[in-house]
């Protein structure tokens, strides 16, 4: 039985014996003085001894009374300690500095792998818990705390029974005497393993995250809900000559070299934010003195719970691509008026569907047709075989098989005769084109109109 439970024991007793002697008392007072036994005497039950008998004997009451509500309100407060203690997921624990004694909770012993009281908690258990690598600064918080009574709250790892060990983070407070000098500190410990796997994972994926955006060739960037870039990789810094680090914080106005391409990326902000949906644009800036063409997707910036808080960019450098489309089609304009000039034309047949997959403006114009008319009307083997003067048919029929079959080049002459019943003379090469395998892709024909030149040979004959 407790020390508390003994004294409000005791002070109940005491209670009900004081107040049976203080009835007990009275009674054999008054039934003496009402005998006559005490009728020589001074002593009267109404005098001052009877009534300081009382006071003393009413004292005693209170007092066992006070004492009993005490220990019953610290019983009270024990039984809310223990099961406070019982239903905390933290482990609770006291140390008497000066005794040296140790306390701790059942879930303390739990989460360092122990059974409740088989294992008496000590200043030497507690240094062999800490990992090597924190032993050092768990003790310094320690000392920090007791000498200099900063906070004591730090996230370590700790060893449990079986030789593992897991995230924890301890707080505790000590207490000082008047001295100053450091006497008793309790303190919690608290299970974050989980969280710190989960706070790992989540900086592996960020770092993962953050190499695919640094070394992509793409530009990537991101903005908040004020247009303030908030993230930018090195190619986008690369691309407007500067660093990451410069573009972080600015608005398109900061950044942008004028103030239409300003104007024109806000257009694009607010539609992206208006609508919710994501939009591809397309332009052509000087930047730094030089030409650049960039192909951008924006995307509406969502968080966890869906509301739009940014815009996320994606753009592309697409200055030498545009510069080779250029150079292309600059080349395929020379090309033409070189065909158109020579009367050249070419035509691409596939060999296993035997028909026509492409042709040029001058190989239509050549055959009296437009580019869509030959290919829709004549855009097979069997078709084309109008196009050709029917004496002329079946050898353009059989050097078309002829040439299926071989790999060289091989050229032919035939008469044709053009939409305006005109019958020109052509002369054809075929060559066979095939991939990177040898396995044949398609059959290219280069078609020449020969008929002035046959002219001007018959007439100098």
């Amino acid at each position: 039985m407790k020390f508390l439970d003994i004294l409000g024991f005791c002070s109940a007793i005491g209670c009900l014996l004081g107040i049976g002697y203080w009835f007990l008392d009275a009674a054999v007072m008054s039934f003496f003085f009402h005998e006559g036994i005490f009728s020589d005497l001074t002593f009267n039950p109404s005098s001052n001894d009877i009534w300081m008998r009382s006071v003393t004997i009413l004292f005693i009451v209170i007092f066992g009374v006070g004492i009993d509500i005490y220990s019953f309100k610290i019983r009270k407060s024990e039984e809310r300690f223990g099961l406070a203690v019982k239903g905390a997921n933290d482990g609770l624990w006291d140390w008497d500095i000066e005794s040296g004694n140790i306390w701790w909770s059942p879930r303390l012993y739990q989460l360092l792998g122990y059974e409740d009281g088989k294992v008496a908690p000590t200043y030497e258990l507690f240094l062999n818990t800490f990992h090597p690598e924190d032993k050092d600064k768990v003790l310094e918080a320690l000392r920090a705390h007791l000498k200099e009574h900063t906070p004591f709250d730090l996230e370590y790892r700790k060893k449990t029974k079986s030789g593992e060990f897991c995230w924890v983070q301890e707080r505790g407070q000590a207490l000082w005497d008047k001295n100053g000098k450091p006497v008793r500190m309790a303190g919690s410990i608290r299970d974050i393993t989980e969280y710190k796997q989960a706070e790992e994972a989540l900086r592996e994926e960020h770092q993962l995250l953050s190499a695919v955006i640094d070394v992509h060739t793409d530009m990537i960037y991101v903005k908040d809900i004020d247009g303030h870039f908030i993230l930018a990789n090195p190619t986008m810094a690369k691309y407007f000559g500067t660093t990451v680090e410069e573009i972080i914080g600015k608005t398109n106005a900061e950044l942008f070299p004028t103030e239409e391409r300003t104007k024109q990326s806000g257009i694009e902000d607010r539609e992206v934010l208006s609508t919710g949906k994501s939009f591809n644009y397309e332009r052509t800036e000087e930047i730094k003195g030089t030409i650049q063409t960039s192909l951008s997707t924006k995307s509406p910036y969502r968080d966890a719970e869906g509301k739009i808080i940014g815009i996320i960019g994606i753009s592309r450098d697409i200055t030498e691509r545009k510069q080779a489309q250029q150079t292309l089609l600059e080349r395929e304009a020379m090309l033409a008026d070189a065909a158109r000039l020579s009367n050249l034309g070419y035509a691409t047949w596939d060999d296993e569907q035997h028909c026509l997959l492409s042709i040029s403006e001058e190989y239509a114009r050549i055959f009296g047709y437009s580019a869509d008319e030959i290919m829709h009307r004549f855009n097979t083997h069997e078709k084309s075989l109008n196009l050709y003067h029917p004496e002329d048919r079946v050898q353009f029929e059989a050097s078309y098989f002829a040439q299926i079959k071989t790999d060289n080049i091989r050229h032919y002459e035939y008469r044709i005769i053009r939409q305006d019943k005109q019958i020109r003379h052509i002369k054809e090469w075929t060559r066979p084109v095939k991939d990177s395998a040898g396995k044949p892709l398609h059959t290219l024909v280069i078609t020449q109109d020969v008929t002035d030149i046959k002219r001007a040979g018959e007439e100098l004959r």
